[in-house]
């Protein structure tokens, strides 16, 4: 989809929302029209975050697999463990979002793994989390801890507006001061 259609799409997403009286009612009424369009505000778990991957392995019985299996455990563990970054700050990073949309996430979040790079990346258009291969848990918790979860990613588009809109086109209501 090419960025003008999108603003287009969102133009009329827009104009549909006024139509109806939804738009203005959000404006003015943003804490309590929220869980319309987010889920609850449940603190997220390393169990939430889990279950939200699709994991893409390398071929079965592969020296690559191995590894990926290795750092999946790792990873596991990093989220069970994690003081150094909130397990929202890790949402946003890849997704774009602070909480698990009432709908859940389109196309569904998948997790890589990667060799070229110490550090994660991430693709937020396509939910895509990218973490690094390790040998030992000592060294992922590091470069993990190291790398900055704050930093927006590819594909992140910030409306000038006190609402958000994800690449996914879902509407996050954030507390934002106008400056």
């Amino acid at each position: 989809m090419k960025k003008a259609e999108f603003g287009s799409y969102v133009a009329m997403f827009r104009d549909g929302l006024t139509a109806v009286g939804v738009l203005e009612a959000v404006q003015r009424y943003p804490v309590q029209m929220k869980c319309l369009f987010v889920n609850g505000e449940k603190a997220l778990t390393a169990t939430d975050m889990e279950s939200l991957f699709q994991i893409i392995h390398s071929k079965r019985g592969s020296n690559a697999f191995q590894e990926e299996c290795r750092t999946l455990t790792f990873w596991q563990d990093y989220l069970q463990d994690t003081e150094c970054v909130s397990l929202e700050d890790i949402l946003v990073f890849f997704t774009g979002c602070d909480n698990i949309p009432a709908l859940g996430f389109s196309p569904k979040p998948s997790l890589e793994f990667i060799n070229h790079s110490r550090f994660p990346v991430a693709n937020t258009c396509d939910n895509i989390l990218r973490i690094p291969l390790h040998a030992s848990y000592t060294a992922f918790k590091h470069d993990m801890d190291f790398g900055d979860w704050r930093l927006p990613t590819s594909c992140i588009i910030i409306y000038p507006t006190k609402y958000n809109i994800s690449p996914n086109g879902y509407i996050h209501m954030r507390n934002i001061t106008p400056g």
